[in-house]
């Protein structure tokens, strides 16, 4: 049955199990009404298109930007980037000596800024968990994980299989990026000493072996590197370039960014390694 409550009736349920639950049914539900709605604008611009008027025109028409018009206009790009209208973003829970898993705040920051950057290309997005244990739905067509290998042996097997970059450990525990082809190494700044307010995510496009479906996946060397990440992946200007260097191919690619702790914000993020496709 669909969730008839409203999202402040929602927030004053007390059992959070039951809040939870409701709440990602009535996701579901706005996202289903998402896509359907984005179907129909898209038409019915279409159809004004077609009656002879132009982009500015049907802009005015609508009451929005030209610019808002042009972005309608091009959101294919997004949707073949990230695979498909509805995508789905996974975020690890990670274990804790309480009860309850939690999720790293710099994980929901970056999964609401690229639920938001989707969004508004039409994109629509459902949000996913992946168990304390590793554990990780592979189901879903369109699949972005914002996770590393230490939160997720499924996602350490994806990783492995990766020709061009290498994740793993160094001889001091710390985790690092590797360049299979410069032998280049990259450590964080942040488990420097002293440390500094920068961190190298990895960002691929990698195939599964159950599924004709690739899945993306971020996976900062720290929570806050995917961070960085996603808001290098969340800028239009970026993502062209991106699609534009390795369309729908598997691929892999480095992202250095630098943040502040508080507030919480990535200052900068640029491609520490330009990103290069997978050779069949």
């Amino acid at each position: 049955m669909p969730v008839t409550k409203t999202p402040e009736e929602l927030s004053a349920i007390a059992d959070p199990a039951e809040r939870a639950r409701l709440a990602t049914e009535l996701l579901a539900e706005h996202q289903s009404l998402v896509i359907r709605l984005a179907q129909i604008r898209r038409q019915a611009v279409a159809e004004l298109r077609a009656s002879g008027l132009s982009y500015a025109q049907v802009a005015e028409r609508l009451g929005v930007t030209r610019g808002r018009i042009a972005q309608l206009k091009t959101s294919t790009l997004e949707r073949e980037f990230f695979a498909g209208p509805m995508v789905t973003i996974a975020t690890p829970l990670r274990a804790t000596h309480e009860s309850r898993p939690l999720v790293a705040q710099e994980d929901v920051e970056a999964a609401m800024m690229l639920t938001r950057f989707l969004n508004a290309a039409d994109v629509a997005t459902k949000l996913q968990h992946i168990s304390p244990t590793g554990e990780i739905d592979l189901s879903p067509d369109a699949l972005l994980a914002i996770c590393g290998p230490k939160s997720s042996t499924a996602v350490q097997r994806l990783i492995t299989a990766d020709p061009l970059l290498e994740f793993r450990t160094d001889d001091a525990e710390r985790w690092t990026i590797i360049d299979r082809a410069s032998g280049m190494v990259y450590s964080s700044p942040i488990d420097d000493d002293p440390a500094a307010d920068r961190d190298f995510a990895y960002v691929a496009r990698l195939p599964r072996a159950d599924s004709e479906h690739p899945i993306l996946v971020i996976a900062g060397i720290h929570a806050i590197g995917s961070l960085g990440a996603a808001s290098y992946l969340a800028d239009a200007a970026n993502l062209r370039k991106l699609h534009r260097a390795v369309g729908k191919r598997p691929f892999s690619m480095i992202v250095e960014s630098q943040f502040t702790r508080s507030p919480l914000a990535t200052l900068s993020a640029r491609l520490a390694v330009e990103p290069r496709t997978h050779h069949a």
